[in-house]
């Protein structure tokens, strides 16, 4: 699988999203039916397993925790702290 085109992934994601809701015993002949290359298929198995591994895993979205990107946005797009930086000693753009 390693060196997948960009065309080979779309072929791959088309693959999965027409397969990953039949019943397994339908989804592996429509795998083994399908014209796409053995590789297109090995990765769409890989990406059933990956998914059958982490039950749930797509049911929710992230919940991200960290700093705050430049710019005062948190990473969900939402207003972030306020920095202050002229009261920071380490702070490069504190005025003397």
């Amino acid at each position: 699988m390693a060196g997948t085109s960009s065309g080979d992934w779309a072929e791959a994601s088309a693959l999965f999203d027409s397969v990953i809701e039949m019943p397994e015993a339908d989804r592996a002949a429509a795998l083994a039916g399908s014209k796409a290359p053995t590789g297109v298929k090995e990765r769409v198995n890989a990406m059933i397993a990956a998914l059958e591994a982490s039950p749930g895993f797509l049911d929710h979205p992230p919940v991200l925790h960290g700093p705050v990107q430049a710019g005062g946005m948190s990473r969900m797009g939402e207003p972030g702290p306020k920095v202050d930086s002229r009261h920071d000693p380490d702070c490069a753009d504190s005025p003397p």
